[in-house]
Protein backbone atom coordinates (compact mmCIF):
# COMPACT_ATOMS: atom_id res chain seq x y z
CA UNK A 1 0.00 0.00 0.00
CA UNK A 2 1.54 3.35 -0.96
CA UNK A 3 0.41 6.48 1.35
CA UNK A 4 0.79 10.04 0.20
CA UNK A 5 -0.07 13.05 1.66
CA UNK A 6 -1.19 16.49 0.00
CA UNK A 7 -2.38 20.04 1.44
CA UNK A 8 -5.36 19.78 -0.40
CA UNK A 9 -8.08 16.81 -1.60
CA UNK A 10 -8.10 15.67 -5.03
CA UNK A 11 -10.76 16.43 -7.01
CA UNK A 12 -13.67 14.18 -6.04
CA UNK A 13 -16.01 13.65 -8.69
CA UNK A 14 -19.94 13.53 -8.60
CA UNK A 15 -22.71 11.35 -8.89
CA UNK A 16 -23.30 7.69 -7.06
CA UNK A 17 -22.05 6.69 -4.37
CA UNK A 18 -21.32 3.94 -2.27
CA UNK A 19 -20.85 4.40 1.55
CA UNK A 20 -19.72 1.71 4.20
CA UNK A 21 -19.48 3.25 7.79
CA UNK A 22 -18.75 1.56 10.71
CA UNK A 23 -20.27 3.79 14.16
CA UNK A 24 -21.03 1.94 17.83
CA UNK A 25 -24.36 0.87 16.48
CA UNK A 26 -24.56 0.01 12.98
CA UNK A 27 -22.62 0.05 10.09
CA UNK A 28 -24.47 -0.41 6.29
CA UNK A 29 -23.18 0.30 2.44
CA UNK A 30 -25.52 -0.72 -0.56
CA UNK A 31 -25.11 0.20 -4.19
CA UNK A 32 -28.26 -1.55 -5.73
CA UNK A 33 -28.22 -4.98 -4.68
CA UNK A 34 -24.80 -4.91 -3.63
CA UNK A 35 -24.39 -4.06 0.24
CA UNK A 36 -21.73 -4.18 3.02
CA UNK A 37 -22.99 -4.01 6.56
CA UNK A 38 -21.87 -3.98 9.85
CA UNK A 39 -23.36 -4.80 13.24
CA UNK A 40 -22.52 -5.66 16.76
CA UNK A 41 -23.05 -9.34 15.82
CA UNK A 42 -19.87 -11.54 14.78
CA UNK A 43 -22.17 -14.17 13.07
CA UNK A 44 -21.65 -15.20 9.38
CA UNK A 45 -24.50 -14.98 6.99
CA UNK A 46 -25.08 -17.40 3.93
CA UNK A 47 -23.35 -15.27 0.69
CA UNK A 48 -21.58 -13.07 3.09
CA UNK A 49 -17.68 -12.62 4.11
CA UNK A 50 -17.55 -10.81 8.00
CA UNK A 51 -13.80 -8.94 8.27
CA UNK A 52 -12.24 -11.03 11.44
CA UNK A 53 -11.27 -8.96 14.41
CA UNK A 54 -9.51 -9.77 17.73
CA UNK A 55 -12.02 -11.05 20.43
CA UNK A 56 -13.48 -8.17 22.82
CA UNK A 57 -13.23 -5.48 19.53
CA UNK A 58 -15.84 -2.57 20.20
CA UNK A 59 -16.36 -1.58 16.67
CA UNK A 60 -18.81 -3.49 14.99
CA UNK A 61 -18.06 -6.06 12.48
CA UNK A 62 -17.80 -5.09 8.83
CA UNK A 63 -19.06 -7.76 6.48
CA UNK A 64 -19.72 -7.24 2.50
CA UNK A 65 -21.10 -9.55 -0.21
CA UNK A 66 -19.48 -12.12 -2.02
CA UNK A 67 -20.50 -10.62 -5.08
CA UNK A 68 -20.03 -7.54 -3.87
CA UNK A 69 -19.30 -4.36 -6.73
CA UNK A 70 -15.70 -2.79 -6.60
CA UNK A 71 -17.31 0.49 -4.90
CA UNK A 72 -18.17 -1.66 -2.02
CA UNK A 73 -15.39 -3.22 -1.69
CA UNK A 74 -13.12 -0.28 -2.34
CA UNK A 75 -15.45 1.51 1.17
CA UNK A 76 -15.33 -1.36 3.22
CA UNK A 77 -11.54 -1.89 2.86
CA UNK A 78 -10.85 1.98 3.34
CA UNK A 79 -13.47 1.50 6.51
CA UNK A 80 -11.27 -1.59 7.78
CA UNK A 81 -7.72 0.14 7.37
CA UNK A 82 -9.05 3.11 10.12
CA UNK A 83 -11.60 1.07 12.19
CA UNK A 84 -9.04 0.35 15.41
CA UNK A 85 -9.27 -0.42 19.06
CA UNK A 86 -6.90 0.67 21.53
CA UNK A 87 -7.73 -2.02 23.73
CA UNK A 88 -7.03 -5.08 21.24
CA UNK A 89 -4.50 -3.41 18.90
CA UNK A 90 -0.99 -2.48 19.41
CA UNK A 91 -0.87 -0.48 16.46
CA UNK A 92 -2.71 1.14 13.67
CA UNK A 93 -0.96 -0.92 11.93
CA UNK A 94 -3.45 -4.31 12.78
CA UNK A 95 -6.39 -2.33 11.18
CA UNK A 96 -4.52 -2.26 8.24
CA UNK A 97 -3.19 -5.92 8.26
CA UNK A 98 -6.95 -6.86 9.02
CA UNK A 99 -8.18 -4.92 5.74
CA UNK A 100 -5.91 -7.21 3.99
CA UNK A 101 -8.81 -9.67 4.25
CA UNK A 102 -10.12 -7.86 0.77
CA UNK A 103 -6.95 -7.15 -1.05
CA UNK A 104 -4.62 -9.62 -3.50
CA UNK A 105 -1.86 -11.88 -1.89
CA UNK A 106 0.63 -9.36 -3.22
CA UNK A 107 -1.20 -6.56 -1.33
CA UNK A 108 -1.83 -8.35 2.03
CA UNK A 109 2.44 -9.42 1.97
CA UNK A 110 3.17 -5.69 1.31
CA UNK A 111 0.97 -4.79 4.41
CA UNK A 112 2.12 -7.90 6.53
CA UNK A 113 6.24 -7.02 5.48
CA UNK A 114 5.30 -3.16 6.33
CA UNK A 115 7.01 -1.66 8.93
CA UNK A 116 4.91 -1.01 12.50
CA UNK A 117 3.00 2.19 12.68
CA UNK A 118 3.51 3.70 16.49
CA UNK A 119 0.63 5.57 15.21
CA UNK A 120 1.99 8.99 16.32
CA UNK A 121 -0.18 11.38 18.52
CA UNK A 122 -3.62 10.82 17.38
CA UNK A 123 -2.93 6.69 18.29
CA UNK A 124 -1.60 7.93 22.33
CA UNK A 125 -4.30 10.13 22.57
CA UNK A 126 -6.80 7.62 21.68
CA UNK A 127 -5.00 4.59 23.87
CA UNK A 128 -4.94 6.89 26.66
CA UNK A 129 -8.49 7.34 26.73
CA UNK A 130 -8.61 3.14 25.78
CA UNK A 131 -10.73 4.43 23.21
CA UNK A 132 -11.56 3.23 19.00
CA UNK A 133 -12.84 4.51 16.28
CA UNK A 134 -15.57 4.71 14.01
CA UNK A 135 -15.34 5.04 10.39
CA UNK A 136 -17.92 6.63 7.33
CA UNK A 137 -16.20 5.63 3.81
CA UNK A 138 -17.58 7.16 0.82
CA UNK A 139 -16.71 5.15 -2.72
CA UNK A 140 -16.74 7.05 -6.02
CA UNK A 141 -16.09 5.98 -9.38
CA UNK A 142 -13.22 7.94 -11.75
CA UNK A 143 -14.09 9.02 -15.08
CA UNK A 144 -11.06 9.36 -15.93
CA UNK A 145 -10.13 5.29 -15.51
CA UNK A 146 -13.48 3.51 -15.92
CA UNK A 147 -13.84 0.29 -15.53
CA UNK A 148 -12.94 -2.72 -17.23
CA UNK A 149 -13.07 -7.00 -17.35
CA UNK A 150 -9.53 -6.95 -15.66
CA UNK A 151 -9.46 -3.73 -13.32
CA UNK A 152 -11.10 -0.92 -11.51
CA UNK A 153 -10.47 2.54 -10.19
CA UNK A 154 -12.43 4.19 -7.26
CA UNK A 155 -12.20 7.30 -5.11
CA UNK A 156 -12.93 7.12 -1.25
CA UNK A 157 -13.66 9.43 1.11
CA UNK A 158 -13.42 8.56 4.85
CA UNK A 159 -14.04 10.21 8.18
CA UNK A 160 -12.67 8.66 11.22
CA UNK A 161 -14.38 10.02 14.80
CA UNK A 162 -12.65 9.18 17.63
CA UNK A 163 -14.65 7.61 20.98
CA UNK A 164 -13.01 7.07 24.20
CA UNK A 165 -14.50 4.84 26.98
CA UNK A 166 -15.59 7.62 29.36
CA UNK A 167 -17.70 8.57 26.05
CA UNK A 168 -15.73 11.38 24.97
CA UNK A 169 -15.86 11.68 20.84
CA UNK A 170 -14.26 13.97 18.16
CA UNK A 171 -14.17 13.80 14.69
CA UNK A 172 -10.74 16.16 14.94
CA UNK A 173 -8.44 13.63 16.24
CA UNK A 174 -8.01 12.11 12.52
CA UNK A 175 -8.13 13.86 9.71
CA UNK A 176 -10.49 13.25 6.95
CA UNK A 177 -8.48 10.73 4.13
CA UNK A 178 -9.45 10.51 0.51
CA UNK A 179 -7.79 6.90 -0.84
CA UNK A 180 -7.41 5.93 -4.24
CA UNK A 181 -7.80 2.41 -4.77
CA UNK A 182 -6.95 -0.05 -8.03
CA UNK A 183 -9.17 -3.25 -8.02
CA UNK A 184 -8.81 -6.79 -9.79
CA UNK A 185 -11.63 -9.13 -10.37
CA UNK A 186 -11.51 -12.17 -7.60
CA UNK A 187 -14.66 -14.44 -9.51
CA UNK A 188 -17.72 -12.92 -8.85
CA UNK A 189 -16.09 -9.89 -6.89
CA UNK A 190 -13.16 -8.12 -6.45
CA UNK A 191 -10.00 -7.49 -4.49
CA UNK A 192 -8.17 -4.49 -3.50
CA UNK A 193 -4.66 -3.99 -5.76
CA UNK A 194 -3.10 -1.02 -4.61
CA UNK A 195 -4.32 1.52 -2.49
CA UNK A 196 -2.76 5.30 -2.19
CA UNK A 197 -4.06 7.77 0.62
CA UNK A 198 -4.27 11.64 0.67
CA UNK A 199 -4.95 13.44 4.23
CA UNK A 200 -6.25 17.22 3.83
Amino acid sequence: MSAASSSSEPSIPTGGTTSASSTPATTSAATGDATASASGSASSQAGTETLTVPAGSRPPQLTWSRTADPDVIAATFVAATWQMDTTTDTSPSAAQQRAAQLSTETLAATLAQAPVSSGGAAWSDLAFRSGWTSVEASSTSTPDAPDSDTESYRLVNATITAHGSDGWTSADLFPPVVVYVSLVPDGASWRVEDATTYSS
